[in-house]
């Protein structure tokens, strides 16, 4: 199953990752947005269904809180960080591999 509904927003505040690419090709759908200030953040986080976090390496995964704080589902790659802050298939999803996140997403 899927947590998205109509619209996803994916927000990658470091910049474009490794993966943006390959997602961007597997959910064609997605608004894929680059830096955000955080004065925006409350309004995007609010007009979101979805939050998904690209990153492979984002260790401390402030964005990921940020999310969850506002109560939004999460998709993340299961790594140091995530790993330890979503509860699989509750509060998010822990996926493996781009295949996987793409399918979680859309």
């Amino acid at each position: 199953p899927s947590l998205v509904g109509s619209e996803m927003c994916i927000r990658d505040r470091a910049g474009v990752g490794p993966d943006l690419e390959a997602i961007r090709e597997l959910v064609p759908d997605a608004i894929l947005m680059g830096w955000v200030n955080k004065e925006q953040l409350a309004d995007l986080y609010c007009a979101s269904d979805l939050f998904g976090l690209a990153s492979r390496f984002d260790t401390f995964c402030c964005s990921l809180l940020e999310a969850m704080s506002s109560g939004l589902p999460c998709v993340a790659y299961s790594a140091k960080g995530p790993k330890d802050i979503v509860q699989h298939e509750k509060t998010g999803y822990l996926v493996q591999d781009v295949d996987e996140m793409a399918m979680k997403l859309g």
